[in-house]
């Protein structure tokens, strides 16, 4: 639910929606079935949240980066978009291009592409490392308050013996 509300107040800003799409999630990705497979995932998200206007692969490799269009969607590895706009990533907590808004680019207002991963930023300094403990942290928590809200079984245990983090 919290992930949900960040991407309506995301979209309440105005900002465009796109998939980041992981292949790596397939065993048969191939370019006759990438389009089903996109559209597949694009559809989940426009159930809840409306259109979606481009797709860019997470991690891509020979098949994302040949320059390929989707039926459906552009992709952000497509051959206009390599070339006429500017491709910044925050990727393991830091910009590996620099920051875009100190870009040349960004002054004279010209096209950018920023993807932005939100595990990365904090309101304090962080290592990359110290993020993703963090993460696990968080998703053992809600794990937790799941079971504990959803299955019986586990409640009756957590209350007799309590499990210590």
């Amino acid at each position: 639910r919290e992930g949900m509300e960040y991407v309506r107040e995301i979209l309440s800003a105005r900002h465009h929606f796109g998939l980041h799409f992981d292949c790596a999630s397939y065993r048969d990705v191939s370019p006759s079935n990438l389009d089903d497979l996109v559209s597949r995932e694009c559809a989940l998200l426009e159930s809840q949240f409306g259109s979606i206007e481009a797709v860019s692969f997470h991690r891509p490799g020979p098949l994302e980066l040949s320059g390929l269009k989707l039926k459906r969607l552009p992709n952000s590895y497509e051959i206009v978009f390599r070339e006429e706009f500017q491709y910044f990533a925050d990727s393991r907590g830091r910009w590996s291009r620099g920051n875009p808004l100190e870009s040349e680019t960004f002054r004279k207002r010209g096209n950018l592409h920023i993807c932005i991963h939100p595990i990365w930023w904090s309101p304090e300094p962080r290592t990359p490392f110290e993020c993703l403990l963090d993460l696990v942290k968080r998703i053992s928590i809600r794990t937790e308050e799941c079971l504990s809200d959803n299955c019986q079984v586990w409640k009756e245990g957590r209350d007799s013996a309590p499990i210590q983090p």
